[in-house]
């Protein structure tokens, strides 16, 4: 998809023209060999041609068949050559290319003409930012230092403004020159965050510039968030999770982690994210609850849940005693089997207690088990199956496309959407993860998604090489106001369009 900010710049001086001909061994050698020699040739066949031509004009059309002699021979007998003497100034009287043999004396319009032709083909290639691999990066300007280096972003230039009091606006200072401002992967690691209204233009301005900018630079690991389901083509990205189109998107794995506990208590914070201190006891309960029972059933059974497997034990308390006695009879370490059965016993009691603890987990899993949304989401990947789990993503470079249409499917999108961004937190968060590769997660329409885990995930993942680029339409669609607080002093870039 064409970049606005890597296309050619309109204006271009003489200093860049020099700067892109000759800055460089390899320009320079290129410009004496494709472009001045050409040219010199081209101009000495020109040159003959003229004066053959004037002299068939002044001669009635009679052939000038008078003896040619090489310019330089005349400048070495100090100008002695006759009228009755031709100058010729091709540097060479016969040209041979295997079996052809062509006379440079009788002039011939083709041979200058394609000379001329390959001079100008070179001069433009070699002053064009579309064919120089450094200019790429920085809009043509190739300015010195950072700004020309293929690995940053360039998202716009600094244009001076002045205030005219009357009538009262700012006007731009046209013949100021324009530095570019300019985004390395350095200062993403320390997150970026955009706010821009509807139809602003955050969408083709910055973040589609930035998929660009990922796909050049290569090594990189992003997860795309894209809540419309239509904004990004899926034939950028080397991975895409469609909901709207099962056969061409890859499964989740639900659980990610080091341990089952951890795995569990990811879900159980995706399913009902802490937003504000009202919901923190709710939020609790279910990351402790997703934690016990996540981790009690792979102890007993060596796998982990389906989604349906933890919502029959969340509505079945008999499931649950179930469970207990399978811990009983395979667990052998007694204080580890006391413990999880402690652990699951804490789950039968919430949900016997007065106000439905546990109602807020149901109702968020419920969705989840349609069997329409179901067979995106499973628990570990089967052989021949097309799954990965986020931690997998990340330590392999790709573009990932997360087609989540929150218009179409506000619970579940919404649900799936926090699953991918807190499996992206813990990740980053893990020495063990791939530090070589950067890894970002650009999320477009963010309030849909985040929770308060994301807030260690900006202030801790650049050790890590990673960072978010958050987008919003106002940042009060963060209505918790320490979430909101964390998010904007942990963002080392702020857009505003």
């Amino acid at each position: 998809m064409p970049n606005p900010y890597l296309e050619k710049n309109k204006v271009i001086s003489g200093g860049i023209i020099l700067r892109r001909m000759l800055g460089q061994p390899g320009r320079f050698l290129l410009t004496v060999g494709l472009v001045l020699l050409p040219l010199l040739m081209a101009l000495a066949g020109g040159a003959d041609i003229l004066q053959s031509g004037l002299y068939v004009s002044s001669h009635q059309g009679a052939r000038d068949s008078r003896e040619a002699v090489f310019f330089v021979s005349c400048l070495m007998q100090k100008g002695r050559c006759g009228s009755e003497q031709k100058l010729r100034f091709w540097p060479i009287e016969k040209l041979e290319v295997g079996p052809l043999v062509a006379d440079l004396t009788q002039p011939d319009p083709i041979l200058p003409g394609g000379l001329f032709g390959l001079a100008f083909l070179a001069f433009a290639a070699l002053i064009s930012p579309r064919y120089d691999r450094r200019s790429q990066s920085n809009n043509g300007l190739v300015p010195p230092g950072e700004a020309d280096h293929e690995h940053n972003w360039l998202i716009g230039g600094l244009v001076r403004r002045e205030w005219k009091a009357d009538p009262g606006y700012f006007r731009l200072v046209r013949n100021s020159s324009s530095t570019p401002y300019i985004l390395t992967t350095e200062m993403l690691r320390t997150n970026l965050l955009l706010v821009a209204p509807p139809g602003s233009g955050k969408t083709t301005s910055v973040i589609r510039p930035f998929i660009e900018f990922a796909r050049k630079r290569g090594n990189c690991s992003v997860l795309v968030f894209d809540a419309k389901s239509r904004d990004f083509d899926p034939a950028l990205f080397d991975y895409n999770f469609d909901l709207s189109d099962f056969d061409h998107s890859f499964k989740l794995v639900l659980y990610g982690g080091r341990t089952p506990a951890q795995a569990g208590e990811q879900l159980g914070e995706a399913l009902i994210p802490n937003l504000n201190e009202d919901k923190s006891y709710f939020s609790d309960v279910a990351k402790n609850s997703m934690a016990a029972l996540v981790e009690a059933h792979y102890t007993v059974t060596g796998a982990y849940p389906e989604l349906l497997k933890l919502l029959v034990y969340l509505k079945s308390p008999d499931k649950l005693q179930d469970l207990i006695e399978e811990i009983s009879e395979k667990v052998k370490n007694l204080s580890e089997a006391e413990r999880l059965i402690a652990n699951v016993q804490s789950v039968i009691d919430l949900g016997q207690m007065k106000g439905d603890l546990l109602g807020n987990l149901r109702l968020a899993l419920q969705p989840l088990t349609n069997p329409e949304i179901s067979r995106f989401l499973i628990a570990e990947a089967r052989e021949g199956e097309t799954a990965f789990s986020v931690w997998e993503l990340l330590n392999r470079p790709g573009l990932v496309r997360l087609a989540l249409p929150v218009a179409e499917n506000p619970r579940v999108a919404a649900i799936i959407g926090r699953l991918f961004l807190t499996q992206f937190n813990f990740a980053v968060l893990s020495a063990r993860v791939n530090q070589s590769i950067f890894k970002a997660a650009v999320v477009d329409e963010a309030h849909n998604f985040v929770s308060t885990s994301i807030g260690k995930g900006m202030a801790q993942a650049r050790s890590n090489n990673a960072g978010y680029i958050l987008s919003f339409q106002t940042l009060f669609q963060i209505e918790e106001k320490t979430l909101r607080d964390t998010i904007f002093a942990a963002s080392g870039t702020k857009i505003v369009l």
